[in-house]
């Protein structure tokens, strides 16, 4: 399933990703997100700047953010950027907008 290594503390651990864990079909959480977040900001016809300035994170890490490369996205993130778009967690997280491509 994943491969074993060892983490700072010396312990093993089993790295594994979402898709070896739900199935060889499962995105990544990020790619989900990804997709959610630039199809609900397009949709409320917002910009990067603007969701910038609501959530207090820097452009780049919202572009990252869309295009599945900010891999240090925390739950906290989503939360705020939820909020800033007026939409639930599960909006952002829940796999429609992969469906709607």
């Amino acid at each position: 399933m994943g491969k074993t290594t060892r983490n700072k503390h010396g312990r093993k651990s089993a790295k594994r990703s979402t898709a070896a864990v739900a199935g060889t079909d499962a995105p990544e959480l990020h790619q989900v997100l990804a997709v959610n977040l630039s199809r609900i900001r397009a949709a409320k016809n917002t910009s990067l700047g603007a969701l910038s300035r609501k959530t207090g994170y820097t452009s780049e890490f919202l572009d990252k953010a869309e295009k599945g490369e900010q891999s240090t996205l925390l739950l906290a993130h989503v939360d705020v950027l939820a909020d800033a778009l007026g939409v639930d967690v599960t909006d952002l997280l829940g796999p429609r907008g992969l469906k709607d491509e």
